[in-house]
């Protein structure tokens, strides 16, 4: 039989793997948008990053396009500042 602090685990386990599953999906759709509109310009390392930070806070790839523009600078301005 198993005790209610074990059912409570398993469904944790599965909820987690369902949101990473998720998670993972997001990056992808993300990716793919960043890298066929800015794939281009040679800096893969601000759409990889960008991809990362979007997919921390949101959970849906509308805007991605805006935040990697707004992204894209900071990140120039910081690769400037070394």
């Amino acid at each position: 039989m198993v005790s209610d602090l074990e059912a409570i685990g398993n469904h944790l386990h599965s909820t987690n793997l369902l949101m990473d599953e998720a998670k993972l999906k997001l990056r992808r759709e993300v990716l793919k948008i960043l890298m066929s509109k800015y794939g281009h310009e040679g800096n893969n390392r601000a759409i990889y990053e960008c991809a990362d930070e979007w997919c921390g806070k949101y959970a849906i790839s509308a805007g991605v396009v805006d935040y990697y523009n707004a992204y894209k600078q900071s990140f120039i301005n910081k690769s400037l500042e070394k």
